[in-house]
């Protein structure tokens, strides 16, 4: 199967700046976004799932879908949905009340399920979803040309395709948002006294698309919601299993 390319430009919205800022901000009464924690005892408990907002035409982003359902599998968590506009990831990790300890992060248009690894400090010159080309050819001028993860995920993306879902690790982000997401998490990650502990970055397939099985004789299966829920359970329970998530409470 050719893969969707992950970064392919997408077709102009009719976003204005207005509903742009209510994303930022992401209103608690929004189904699915941030909610500070009540007591500032609890933020540090509080976990981000994230996704993006629909490009390139489509009329759903799977990753937003992914993330969303993540607060139903570990209520510590909360999702966070990302505008596809170049600059909208450092506002987004800025505009929450309290860093994170813990962000696991959501793109599409990959084949199978990939783990990005590797962050480069560059924007491709695509137009995001309010028409703009990027205004910096880097996505922090005079920062680190790359950033790597940390945290060697190749257990994880092994226990993950075991559990039926074909996932690698990968070292191309793309260079659209989701290189960027990537890249402003990780910066942030190892920023001297930063709360956010660990990062990740995982590629789903969009919607509609046939997943490959991960073995000889598996079967085909086709992303819609509930494969991806599938998915988001068997990763929240790798990820325990790696000790990335405390134990609740």
């Amino acid at each position: 199967m050719t893969p969707l390319p992950r970064q392919a430009a997408p077709a102009r919205t009719r976003w204005t700046r207005s509903r742009m800022l209510g994303a930022l901000l992401c209103v608690a009464a929004t189904p699915g976004c941030y909610r500070q924690a009540p007591h500032s005892g609890e933020e540090a408990r509080v976990f981000v799932a994230s996704g993006f907002e629909p490009f390139a035409g489509r009329a759903q982003n799977a990753s937003q879908v992914r993330a969303r359902v993540v607060p139903d599998l570990d209520l510590r968590f909360q999702c966070v949905d990302v505008p596809v506009v170049w600059g909208a990831p450092e506002r987004m990790l800025r505009a929450l009340p309290a860093v994170p300890p813990v962000w696991v992060a959501f793109g599409e248009g990959t084949p199978g399920f990939e783990i990005e690894t590797v962050a480069l400090n560059r924007r491709r010159d695509l137009p995001d979803n309010l028409g703009n080309r990027p205004p910096t050819p880097e996505i922090a001028p005079g920062a680190d040309a790359r950033l790597t993860a940390p945290a060697n995920l190749d257990a994880v993306a092994a226990a993950l395709t075991r559990r039926g879902f074909p996932t690698t690790v990968s070292s191309d982000a793309g260079g659209f948002l989701c290189e960027e997401m990537l890249y402003v998490l990780l910066r942030e990650n190892q920023r001297p006294g930063s709360h956010l502990r660990r990062v990740m970055f995982v590629h789903v397939p969009v919607l509609g698309a046939t997943v490959a099985p991960p073995v000889p004789g598996g079967v085909s299966r086709t992303v819609d919601a509930g494969y991806l829920r599938e998915f988001g359970e068997a990763l929240v329970a790798e990820l325990a299993a790696a000790g990335w998530l405390p134990p609740d409470g």
